[in-house]
């Protein structure tokens, strides 16, 4: 069982840091690329999407809302569950409860 605690403000920012400078990059590459090389700068889209869910599924757990454990998703889960910032609508692979589950920082 992986241990996790609630997000901190700090977590929050480096969040939003990570994330304005992955859209930072795409938008310099599309201005460079995108008119003349547009399958590039798919292929850039596609794989800083995929770091950003590799990244996500590897440093965010799950509480379960139905029986109180904590879970991981896999990257193809993360990418594919409804989400809102604090929370992730996900079944419970101990319980087997769809939920809306509290998302915490894994340590």
């Amino acid at each position: 069982m992986p241990t996790s605690r609630v997000p901190a403000s700090t977590d929050w920012f480096i969040n939003m840091i990570v994330v304005a400078l992955a859209v930072g990059g795409l938008f310099v590459v599309g201005l460079k690329l995108g008119p003349t090389h547009p399958l590039v700068f798919i292929g850039a889209v596609l794989v800083v999407l995929f770091l950003l869910v590799r990244w996500n599924s590897g440093s965010t757990a799950y509480l379960c809302q139905s029986c109180g454990r904590e879970f991981t998703l896999t990257p193809w889960q993360d990418l594919l569950s409804p989400h809102t910032p604090t929370s992730k609508y996900a079944r419970c692979p101990h319980c087997g409860q769809r939920s809306w589950n509290h998302a915490r920082v894994r340590e």
